[in-house]
């Protein structure tokens, strides 16, 4: 599964630590999906200007809940945020890396 998100400046940094964050660990720690190793793999793309348009987590990477979520938390809205939200590039690249 994947999983994109808009990090463009209108998310914001609150909404990034309040909302964002939870909604993606949502299905990380979900027991119907059963991320694993031999279950649900899950890949993060996140898109805002075109140099922070990337891959987070390629579905191979890593695939425990705990590393999963250890990664969410380290993540840093200044580090991966943008001006604008660049759907159309997420879509492309997205497309070139799925399995």
């Amino acid at each position: 599964m994947w999983i994109l998100w808009d990090n463009s400046w209108s998310v914001g940094r609150t909404s990034f630590k309040d909302k964002v964050k939870p909604f993606l660990k949502s299905p990380i720690n979900s027991p119907q999906l059963n991320v694993c190793p031999e279950g649900t793999h899950i890949g993060i793309l996140t898109f805002s200007t075109q140099a922070q348009t990337k891959v987070l987590l390629e579905f191979e990477e890593v695939q425990s809940p705990v590393a999963l979520n250890n990664l969410l938390d380290s993540l840093k809205y200044h580090d991966i945020s943008g001006d604008g939200a660049r759907t159309g590039m997420a879509l492309k690249l997205i497309d070139e890396v799925r399995l």
